[in-house]
């Protein structure tokens, strides 16, 4: 979720920090649903933290940058922030289904050969200082059990002192 911190701290200057927590709970958890909730104050004070009790003394302030339309509970900045992450991520599918294939979109494949890697002597697995990459189980170990890492670099700073 994107955040502009500035708009956020002015949103909530004149909140309690209780308050401020709860209106941060409540957005998080809008965030996560799609962003809106259930128009409900029994589920918007269990989002928040406080009893039903506590819910109804701070509601007002805490819902003040709060839209409540057709049973559903939303923010208007939040929902264009979701709105452009949807788009943004329907492009990012489109571009991968377009440079991988169809199931590429959906993260069931990849080309075989990396995009940065175009020469055929250099492995994918080697980065460019040389320093060649392994899995866990793969790399070697030293009799303590750790791991080394094969770097030109490092050999050289460790032989020189």
């Amino acid at each position: 979720m994107p955040v502009d911190v500035a708009k956020l701290l002015a949103d909530t200057t004149h909140m309690a920090p209780d308050e401020r927590g709860a209106y941060f709970c409540i957005l998080f958890t809008m965030w996560l649903h799609g962003g809106m909730l259930r128009d409900d104050e029994r589920e918007l004070a269990r989002i928040a933290g406080f009893t039903l009790q506590r819910w109804r003394k701070i509601a007002e302030r805490v819902c003040r940058a709060f839209t409540f339309a057709s049973g559903q509970v939303s923010q208007k900045r939040l929902t264009a922030t979701w709105l452009d992450v949807q788009e943004l991520r329907r492009k990012h599918r489109a571009g991968a289904a377009k440079r991988w294939g169809p199931d590429a979109a959906h993260g069931a494949q990849r080309g075989a050969q990396h995009k940065h890697t175009k020469d055929s002597n250099i492995k994918p697995s080697d980065s460019e200082d040389g320093t060649t990459r392994t899995r866990d189980a793969d790399a070697p170990q030293d009799s303590r059990g750790s791991y080394q890492v094969k770097s030109p670099q490092l050999e050289q700073q460790r032989r020189r002192g």
